[in-house]
């Protein structure tokens, strides 16, 4: 979403970017007052951290979707339309505090980089909480589908592969921007407390153990995240899970070391924790799909044909997660098998288009193993230059939770008809 001011064009969600980092940086000058000697470095840190942070963010969030840009290198810089990863920003921030640092002190002080992030995880859930409606403006991380009263709406153009049939979804940005206040605001009454000191290092594991086991937990409802190969595990989510863990572990040994008047906030983390992470972990069933089978296995499976007393044996290769499903034989040259099979969780409405594709296909469209539609001679993109706006939508005739495509004519080849039966094995 853009407008534009005095014939300058601004993009809604790069201001929004920008206003949690002033809210951010504007926090943390007023958490170092009392501290002299840092705060006649605060503006070397933050343009450190903040320029390291915003290059680690686009570059960890290109390098694990670069499938998306391998095409596309034009949009690579393109943050205006999304993709800044938190886990990047991490990264990166970290790396250019420790490089001003040295370069500060001629040598590695870890006292003052632990002070440093101490100060940024005081600031950082806030502006989190501000960044993420950025995502809400794109129509991005949201979740599976729902027909909860806070379930928000998402245009067909912006719905990932596979859920186009769906109207409304979890609206994840806001669950993470909720999660995040909730900390901003433990985080600090503990620091006015005067429980913890800064430079302990006990605030910053405090939030990565937060955020960790928090955004672990809520990857189990997004519909499009990169997946570790073989499995159903996102690999943001093992990442954060990791470094959710091992936070809570060194802060739990840290506070065990303090005495007893000093535990209120060990209770207070763990009791808050195991919520946040039994509520952000529960997953509708439409999100558990067909867990049985793995993605881009190869399956033999069973046509039964009204034509032909003889079953048909063939080989498909199995697409079941949105990412698969949304590249699909897109760039291929050839199917590589019998045919491809996608799979999705529930029985709805499939629309498919034929990005990239390189062949002509037939589309079989199944529910429940009953082939209900076939779609044949489905010619491929004119240009391989048209973009999705420009290519033609092909859909189900009904509800399906099945569909095979195979090169164009083998349906015909097959003497496949509707109400012949598909037996997975």
């Amino acid at each position: 979403m853009s407008f534009q001011v005095l014939g300058l064009q601004f993009h809604l969600y790069g201001l929004l970017i920008g206003l949690a980092a002033a809210t951010a940086i504007l926090l943390a000058e007023k958490v170092v007052q009392n501290f002299p000697a840092q705060k006649a470095v605060f503006w070397q840190v933050v343009s450190a951290a903040f320029l390291g942070g915003l290059i680690g963010a686009r570059v960890y969030h290109v390098w694990t979707d670069w499938p998306l840009y391998a095409q596309n290198l034009s949009q690579t810089w393109q943050i205006w339309n999304g993709g800044l990863s938190i886990i990047g920003a991490f990264l990166g921030g970290v790396s250019g505090l420790v490089a001003v640092v040295w370069w500060q002190k001629k040598k590695i002080v870890w006292q003052q980089i632990v002070f440093w992030m101490d100060v940024a995880v005081l600031c950082l859930p806030i502006a989190q909480a501000i960044g993420r409606l950025g995502n809400y403006v794109n129509q991005e991380l949201y979740g599976l589908p729902s027909t909860l009263p806070w379930a928000i709406p998402i245009d067909l153009q912006h719905r990932a592969a596979g859920y186009q049939s769906f109207a409304t979804f979890h609206p994840l940005f806001a669950y993470e921007a909720l999660g995040m206040l909730i900390c901003a605001a433990l985080l600090w009454w503990i620091k006015q407390k005067k429980t913890w000191q800064l430079g302990s290092g006990r605030f910053a594991l405090a939030y990565f153990a937060w955020y960790g086991l928090f955004r672990s937990g809520l990857e189990s409802l997004r519909v499009e995240k990169v997946l570790i190969a073989q499995t159903s595990l996102g690999l943001n989510q093992v990442v954060l899970f990791t470094i959710g863990i091992l936070s809570l572990a060194a802060l739990l040994w840290k506070l065990t070391q303090q005495g007893k008047s000093k535990r209120v906030p060990l209770t207070i983390m763990t009791i808050m924790l195991v919520v946040t992470g039994l509520l952000s972990g529960c997953t509708s069933e439409s999100g558990k799909g067909n867990a049985q089978i793995i993605d881009h296995s190869t399956h033999t499976v069973r046509l039964s044909r009204q034509a032909t007393k003889a079953p048909l044996e063939i080989t498909v290769e199995v697409v079941t997660t949105p990412e698969s499903i949304q590249r699909g034989l897109s760039g291929r040259t050839e199917i590589g098998s019998d045919g491809m099979l996608f799979i999705f969780p529930q029985i709805s409405q499939q629309v498919f288009w034929m990005k990239e594709m390189n062949f002509d296909l037939d589309m079989i469209w199944i529910a429940d193993g009953k082939v209900v539609g076939i779609t044949p001679n489905v010619p491929k993109p004119a240009s391989p230059d048209l973009g999705p706006s420009q290519l033609q939508r092909y859909a189900s005739p009904t509800g399906v939770n099945m569909v095979l495509e195979v090169p164009a004519g083998t349906a015909k080849q097959w003497q496949l008809q509707v109400g012949d039966a598909l037996e997975l094995p």
